[in-house]
């Protein structure tokens, strides 16, 4: 199953695993393209809600309990304009899970070269780019082209598109003209009034890495609201047959990572992603370990941590936490 998921987030596709459990053990995992593949008891209101969401979701049910993840594809960001602000955007929306391709008109700004951290550099006229380019449904867009004549074409486009975010970058004053040429030529207060302009968190950056750094805030914000948290696809990519997955079932109180923080433990010890840090991760590689030298397939840790063992850690308060611990033997 693990292997088949690999293979599909290689194709760019959104995957569903559901996690059985009992008795502090995994009893039954499915891996899925979509609802309709879940067993019929699983073909509820909730979890098709989770599915159309795409969120991540524990719940009790009886004696046994059930963990949702959605293995999200990396969020996909169009930055239209290849100049000096796009190029630390970029490199910086990479490291935060964007999916990142960069459009420019001139040669010298839209080359790989320039934008090693993104995944697709396209050049070409953007007039032409909207009739010839297939942009995700889902599509976060930053407006920052070489001059207002470009931004304001590029934001008529994007307005007749399926979209999730879409900023431009300007003074207000630009960006109140830009918004008057559009509702003369027929767009609608509503259909503007979604776009961030200025694009960005005030936070009075200057430089043009301050301002990318601005951008990125505000993109980081509006996808935690409308990308609801799932299981992004950079670790589930890097699960070997050899390892043991360690994810965050619940959590209360002070923990760092939330429900469905996922890390991979191997047999040399050495670890990808993260469940939190510090005395919960300690204790999980311990477990996990355990885990290798033991017959069984899968065991669900608690951990507790005081208020006064959270001071020591530097933290303000104590929390508590579930983790699953599975051999990815057990499901290949």
């Amino acid at each position: 199953m693990l292997e088949n998921l690999k293979q599909q987030i290689k194709k760019e596709k959104i995957m569903y695993v559901v996690h059985q459990l009992e008795n502090d053990k995994q009893t039954q995992c499915w891996i899925v393209e979509n609802y309709e593949q879940l067993p019929n008891f699983l073909q509820t209101e909730k979890v098709r809600e989770l599915c159309r969401q795409k969120k991540t979701a524990y719940w009790k049910d009886d004696t046994k309990s059930y963990m949702f993840e959605c293995v999200l594809t990396k969020t996909p960001l169009y930055i239209l304009g290849g100049g000096t602000i796009a190029l630390p955007l970029a490199q910086m929306a990479s490291m935060c899970d964007f999916e990142v391709h960069v459009f420019d008109d001139r040669k010298e700004f839209g080359n790989k070269g320039r934008f090693s951290w993104a995944k697709e550099v396209v050049c070409m006229p953007f007039d032409q780019l909207f009739s010839t380019y297939k942009f995700y449904e889902d599509s976060y867009f930053v407006l920052v082209t070489r001059g207002h004549l470009s931004d304001e074409k590029c934001l008529k486009e994007v307005l007749r598109i399926p979209h999730a975010y879409v900023g431009m970058i300007g003074s207000k004053r630009k960006n109140a003209m830009i918004k008057e040429h559009l509702m003369a030529q027929g767009y609608t207060k509503e259909e503007l009034d979604q776009v961030h302009a200025p694009i960005g968190l005030k936070i009075h950056s200057i430089t043009p890495s301050e301002i990318a750094v601005s951008i990125l805030a505000e993109l980081i914000q509006e996808r935690a609201v409308l990308r609801p948290q799932g299981s992004v696809t950079e670790v589930w990519e890097k699960i070997e047959k050899n390892c043991i997955i360690a994810t965050v079932l619940s959590h209360q109180g002070s923990t760092p990572r939330g429900m469905g923080s996922k890390m991979l433990i191997f047999p040399d010890k050495h670890i990808e992603g993260s469940v939190g840090g510090g005395s919960l991760e300690f204790a999980v590689q311990k477990q996990a370990e355990k885990l290798f030298q033991s017959e069984e397939t899968s065991t669900i840790m608690h951990f507790s941590l005081s208020n006064t063992d959270a001071a020591k850690e530097g933290m303000i308060c104590g929390g508590s936490a579930s983790v699953l611990l599975e051999k990815a033997s057990a499901l290949w």
